[in-house]
């Protein structure tokens, strides 16, 4: 008896999985996306501004198109769509935001739609320059470093070991952006370095005058591990704090 039910209960089980990895291979009906544009050149912006911008699409096919997600390349970016099926012959809009904060050179950030399409994946592309705000001082020394790492100017044990303690910055791990959290400062003058793990100087930030409790910074083109940042108040001492980029 005992063995009949086991043979049961493993029959209903594989009865189960089976119906629901044919529910779940059964393709939904796909449509056809058209934009207008797939790529918007914001031309030439200060640090600190952020540029909007709203493709218009038209669903091109026979069936309801339903958009289920839409995702910038990095935080920086930040996509807003229609939730609601859009009708076969009607047009939708999906509005994408870029905050050119922490950010110089020349930028291009690609947002990724995921709808019942075919295929599956469009993208769409914002692109342009940010120059620097007088209020600013920016150094990047990310690509330079690779080639030939820079000496920090502050000096600093690169030996210490690994110490959860000194995760005082947000969000940890990241793999997009770092936001330095400065609300108690304001009206005050900041320097910032960031440094690999080796002590190559990587970025570097002379702020006059603060005016913003956040500072970020893109990390998306920094490679998974822990990096460091030096920070100075002021003329105060200089403090070190450390995060993690993870981009897995």
């Amino acid at each position: 008896m005992k063995q009949i039910s086991i043979t049961l209960i493993l029959t209903l089980f594989l009865a189960s999985f089976s119906i629901a990895q044919n529910l779940e291979n059964q393709s939904s009906p796909t449509t056809t996306i058209e934009f207008e544009e797939n790529e918007f050149d914001w031309g030439t912006i200060t640090q600190g501004e952020k540029v909007s911008y709203v493709f218009k699409f038209t669903n091109t096919g026979n069936e309801p198109l339903l958009i289920k997600k839409a995702k910038g390349s990095c935080g920086c970016t930040v996509p807003q769509w229609p939730k609601a099926p859009i009708a076969p012959g009607e047009q939708g809009e999906i509005s994408v935001v870029f905050n050119s904060k922490g950010k110089m050179g020349k930028q291009s950030k690609r947002v990724t739609i995921t709808a019942n399409t075919d295929p599956g994946q469009t993208f769409l592309t914002v692109k342009g320059e940010i120059k620097k705000d007088e209020k600013y001082t920016f150094i990047d020394n990310s690509k330079a470093a690779k080639k030939a790492p820079v000496k920090p100017a502050i000096k600093t044990d690169w030996k210490k070991p690994y110490n959860k303690d000194c995760f005082a910055i947000f969000p940890n791990p990241t793999s997009d952006v770092l936001k330095l959290q400065l609300k108690d400062h304001i009206g005050e003058s900041v320097n910032i370095m960031i440094f690999d793990s080796k002590g190559a100087q990587l970025k570097k930030l002379v702020v006059k005058e603060i005016s913003e409790e956040v500072l970020e910074f893109d990390v998306s083109q920094y490679t998974s591990g822990t990096y460091y940042v030096n920070i100075q108040i002021g003329k105060g001492a200089v403090s070190t704090k450390c995060f993690v980029v993870s981009q897995n």
